[in-house]
């Protein structure tokens, strides 16, 4: 039985170095910047390829990516503030996303050496009102769209010959269907929040929030 993890072992390693600036533009307004440089590095070796699939012997995958977020806060007076961020970010594939072998339920996961890394870019906006008691709400927007999203799928193992079905092979003596991390393509997340905290009395008050 193949193990869980690549059984000639695996190395996941990551590199980065990042700046951050932030400037005052007024006394009302504040602009920060941030920019990043990340590598990763990933090998595994498999010796029991043949078990599963007879590709895979190898991995050795290097990615590299520079990300930025430029955030903007306003505040006119004590009462109110404004603030908007924009952020790009990446990940790449780990051991566990790209090498791992587990069967559950008739579904078994298999190795994709195809994996690729994702990305993501985002942004959200938010507004807070304040009064001198203490009291206040804010509410805060966010939109961000991943492209070569990672997740689970179905994913076929074109040398397996083991079965007639191109979605399933033989392993252990049991017919499973076969799935792996893919990347799906692009996906789109939003939503947002709101919180607010009321001070009814200096004993009590009360606190509310709110989540899409």
């Amino acid at each position: 039985i193949p193990t869980r993890y690549p059984s000639g072992g695996s190395t996941y390693a990551t590199f980065a170095a990042y700046v951050d600036y932030r400037h005052d533009i007024n006394p009302k307004s504040t602009l920060s910047l941030g920019a990043r440089h990340t590598i990763t590095a990933l090998d595994a070796t498999w010796t029991e390829q043949a078990l599963i699939d007879a590709k895979l012997a190898h991995a050795n995958q290097k990615h590299q990516s520079s990300n930025v977020t430029l955030g903007y806060n306003y505040k006119p007076n004590s009462q109110w503030q404004l603030k908007a961020l924009f952020s790009t970010g990446f990940r790449a594939p780990n051991v566990d996303d790209l090498g791992k072998t587990r069967e559950n339920h008739g579904i078994l996961s298999v190795p994709n050496l195809e994996l690729t890394p994702e990305y993501i870019y985002s942004t959200d906006i938010g507004i807070r009102k304040q009064w001198d008691n203490g009291s206040f709400i804010e509410t805060n927007g966010y939109y961000a769209f991943v492209q070569d999203y990672i997740a689970r799928g179905p994913y076929t193992i074109t040398r397996d010959r083991t079965t007639t079905d191109g979605g399933t092979i033989m392993y252990s003596e049991d017919e499973v269907k076969t799935t792996a991390n893919i990347n799906v393509g692009t996906v789109k997340v939003y939503g947002f929040n709101a919180q607010s905290n009321w001070k009814i009395s200096p004993k009590i008050s009360y606190h509310g929030s709110l989540t899409y």
